[in-house]
């Protein structure tokens, strides 16, 4: 007698990744751009195509999760331009202490009870370039091919990332090189620090305040000079320069021509929101800072807090770009294991949709559009329990493939509910899925023993039927040497299977 079954799963959502092209656009945070400048565009490369985890060049997408920081301190060697500052220790020190101080007043301010927005440190680092960036700003400008030239300097003195990194070089060409060297340079720092994002921050030393110096220039990337670190008692430009790197627009326009201005009111951020609702904005991080005397009685407008991702439209007090969905899709590849049958498939936390529309990219934003959530499964169940494993070993990515071990003999019915929990909310998914059974053959327990006496041949044979009696050998192990012993005519059946 044959046993025959067939196994064929039927997931009741399918998978569907969008993967959009990756915006590189410079902004400045206190000039506008020079009619020359041209936007780039970048394809996206991330390390698992599937997974919506951040990838390569979702080094800074939004103010959630954890953010690792690179300070290079920038000093002229005296190679191209005249040396005129130095960095020391005491220099270094209240720098470093100023830019903490911004970034930590970023932290205290986020407002959910789920998630966070942390910061962590890689240690501080000295770079010489030929270039002393005060005396190259002109007309309040500094200039691109000096920043490149300042950057690449920087980051082959510090060691930090390379320019030809083979995960960025695609999609970019031998001019863009200095972008190439710090999106490496990022995700070194992302790897170290083990973080959901990071930024690299460039410090030339200035001892008065020069106009030009304070600017995100790239992706996850800013220049910051020394002398504005001190502003108002310190941290105010740092933290204002690091939104930006999460896609929030300039405000200042709106306190200086009104909100009629057609610079006032655009939309930015991940989530393409409008940037303010506070008019005038003289006492906000994105607006006109000059009458703020100290950072903790800095606003923060809700355009920004929104443009940085911090939005809650259900008021559930978790924000939504972190409240994913699942995607279950299971496979119709099966192998057989002894009396059971394993089942591949995929789990995965679909992020919300990056909205900014890809038809109106412009210079203002320098971040990847790519559909991401830093969300992670940490747990995946089932009613009935059918032995659910990640393939690799743990459940811990928004990204996971793995097995089910069914027995079917062993089902009455075929509606399992796979049930997903995920790192940030804690929320546990339910997920109905239906099996039905493919064709596949198995050989029951009491056709083996019936098998095993009508065999004639060696007596070693039924020596292979006895070691699985005795479980020195699996199910699996003699279905195989059944069909190796009939298939080469070894031995001969007086009893064949029906």
């Amino acid at each position: 007698m044959k046993s025959a079954f067939i196994i064929v799963i039927v997931a009741v959502v399918m998978i569907g990744v969008m993967v959009p092209s990756v915006f590189a656009i410079h902004h400045q945070s206190s000039d506008t751009l020079p009619e020359s400048f041209t936007v780039t565009k970048i394809h996206n490369a991330p390390s698992n195509p599937s997974s919506p985890a951040p990838g390569f060049y979702e080094i800074s997408q939004y103010a959630i999760g954890t953010v690792g920081i690179q300070i290079i301190f920038v000093e002229s060697d005296g190679s191209a331009d005249t040396s005129k500052y130095d960095w020391t220790e005491s220099k270094m020190k209240s720098a470093e202490a100023n830019i903490k101080k911004g970034l930590k007043f970023l932290e205290d301010r986020y407002p959910f009870e789920v998630g966070q927005l942390e910061f962590s440190y890689r240690t501080s680092m000295i770079g010489e370039t030929g270039v002393e960036a005060s005396t190259r700003v002109t007309d309040g400008w500094f200039k691109h091919e000096d920043y490149v030239e300042l950057v690449e300097d920087t980051l082959t003195d510090t060691g930090c990332g390379s320019k030809t990194d083979p995960l960025a070089t695609k999609g970019h060409w031998p001019g863009d090189k200095f972008r190439i060297h710090v999106l490496s340079c990022g995700n070194e720092v992302r790897d170290e620090l083990n973080t959901d994002w990071a930024t690299v921050i460039f410090v030339p030393y200035t001892d008065t305040q020069v106009n030009g110096l304070a600017f995100g220039f790239t992706a996850g990337a800013f220049i910051q000079d020394s002398f504005m670190t001190t502003v108002n008692g310190g941290g105010v430009i740092p933290a204002h320069e690091w939104t930006h790197m999460v896609g929030t627009t300039d405000m200042i326009e709106c306190d200086l021509f009104g909100p009629e201005h057609e610079a006032c009111g655009e939309k930015a951020g991940y989530l393409y929101m409008d940037e303010t609702d506070t008019i005038p904005m003289t006492n906000c991080l994105l607006g006109s800072t000059g009458n703020n005397d100290s950072i903790p009685r800095l606003c923060i407008s809700d355009g920004a807090k929104h443009q940085m991702g911090w939005v809650d439209e259900n008021n559930n007090n978790m924000p939504d770009i972190i409240e994913n969905d699942v995607l279950v899709n299971l496979s119709e590849n099966q192998k057989q294991s002894d009396s059971s049958v394993i089942i591949e498939g995929t789990i995965m936390l679909e992020p919300v949709k990056c909205k900014w529309p890809q038809s109106s990219a412009s210079w203002q934003n320098d971040w990847g559009c790519k559909d991401t959530t830093i969300n992670k499964i940490i747990e995946v169940t089932s009613i009935p329990n059918v032995g659910i494993e990640s393939k690799d070993g743990e459940f811990d990515s928004a990204f996971e493939e793995f097995t089910i071990t069914v027995d079917p003999l062993k089902f009455d019915n075929m509606e399992i509910e796979i049930q997903v929990k995920d790192k940030i909310t804690n929320t546990i998914h339910s997920i109905p899925v239906e099996l039905n059974i493919t064709e596949l053959e198995m050989t029951d327990t009491e056709d083996k023993s019936n098998m095993s006496e009508s065999i004639s041949g060696p007596t070693w044979i039924k020596d292979i039927f006895r070691w699985h009696e005795e479980k020195k050998i699996s199910e699996d192990q003699l279905n195989h040497a059944i069909q190796f012993l009939v298939n080469e005519e070894i031995v001969e059946m007086k009893n064949v299977l029906e």
